[in-house]
C-alpha cells in the first residue's frame, strides 16, 4: 500500500505541539478514511480530527480515492486536534504529491495553508 506519513513536532504559542499520522490509499473496497487498526489506545477527538484532515484534503484536491488512516501518535500533553487535522491533512497532500500545502501556526491553533496562494 502507498502510503506517506507526516509530523509535526515544534513549540508554538508558549507550548510544544506533536502530531505524526501516516496515511495511505485503499487498494481494497475500504470505506474512505477507515482507520484499520485498533484504535482503543486513541482519543476519539485525534481520530475524529485526521478523518477531517484527510476529507478536507480530498475535497480539496477533487480526488475520491479511498484513503485509511494507518497510525496516529501523539502525547497526551503535545497532541491536540488541530495539530493532527493539520498533520492527516498535509500527509494526505504528500501522499498525492501536492507540496504546497503546508501547516501554519497561526500564534492560536494549526491551519493548513497554500504556499501558492496570493496572500497580500
Amino acid at each position: 500500500m502507498e502510503s506517506f506519513t507526516y509530523t509535526i513536532r515544534r513549540v508554538a504559542g508558549g507550548r510544544g505541539h506533536f502530531a505524526r499520522v501516516q496515511v495511505g490509499i485503499a487498494q481494497d473496497g475500504s470505506n474512505p478514511v477507515e482507520v484499520p487498526f485498533d484504535k482503543s489506545k486513541l482519543l476519539p477527538e485525534w481520530i475524529d480530527a485526521a478523518k477531517s484532515g484527510i476529507e478536507f484534503a480530498l475535497h480539496d484536491l477533487e480526488r475520491n480515492d479511498r484513503v485509511v488512516i494507518l497510525s496516529i501518535d501523539g502525547s497526551l500533553a503535545d497532541t491536540f486536534e488541530d495539530a493532527v487535522f493539520c498533520a492527516a491533512a498535509v500527509a494526505t497532500f504528500r501522499l498525492f504529491d501536492e507540496n504546497a500545502r503546508i501547516e501554519l501556526f497561526d500564534g492560536e491553533k494549526w491551519i493548513v495553508t497554500d504556499l501558492g496562494e496570493n496572500t497580500s
